[in-house]
């Protein structure tokens, strides 16, 4: 049950937030005006709610950290440095979350809360190599934490059996978090050139 709620407390957050966050920002790539325009509609009440509800399920992620000799089938969890270099991606993901809160708290002063403010911050950071650095690595940590806990989660729900299984999951999983570390790349190419990536 602890793995359960483990995997539960990583997952459902992320399947929410996510998607909201990079649509949210996608704004952005139309300039500055655009962004406070998409910030200022969706209001603020369903970010801080969001917001709190994924600190909340974080800490519960955290707290629940399996620990102990690994009961699930170890062939279908992968090698064991995979499972290794998961603790170690939990843990940059969780430093770069809260970097990148700490990061924007400055737009929270002043009546553009959320809106104009964020958008400078990071227009004006991530053009420094050592932010970009920092989002960069973060990212790609945070999604890998995210692609192989959702093949874990599999195992730990019983949604897979057999080697094959596993294997195509884990093609499914890299291919979904590709495409979204591809959609976040994108964005930070803007804010750190001014030019996105692609297009």
């Amino acid at each position: 049950m602890t793995r359960w709620v483990h995997s539960l407390a990583g997952l459902i957050p992320a399947a929410f937030f996510i998607p909201l966050h990079l649509w949210n920002h996608w704004a952005a790539l139309a300039g500055r005006q655009a962004w406070v325009v998409r910030e200022r509609a969706l209001g603020t009440a369903l970010p801080v709610a969001l917001g709190v509800g994924l600190a909340a399920s974080l800490l519960v992620h955290v707290a629940l950290w399996p620990r102990g000799a690994e009961t699930r089938p170890l062939h279908l969890l992968g090698s064991g440095s995979l499972r290794q270099f998961q603790r170690f991606s939990g843990i940059v993901a969780l430093l770069f979350i809260s970097y990148h809160f700490f990061h924007l708290a400055p737009a929270t002063v002043g009546s553009d809360i959320f809106a104009a403010g964020s958008y400078d911050i990071l227009w004006d950071s991530l053009g420094e190599p050592i932010n970009l650095g920092i989002y960069l690595f973060g990212i790609w940590t945070l999604y890998f934490h995210l692609g192989h806990g959702l093949c874990r989660a599999a195992v730990t729900f019983d949604l897979v059996s057999s080697p094959r299984g596993a294997l195509a999951l884990r093609w499914t999983s890299a291919s979904l978090v590709l495409l979204l570390w591809a959609i976040t790349v994108q964005l930070v190419s803007y804010f750190a050139t001014g030019t996105a990536l692609i297009g």
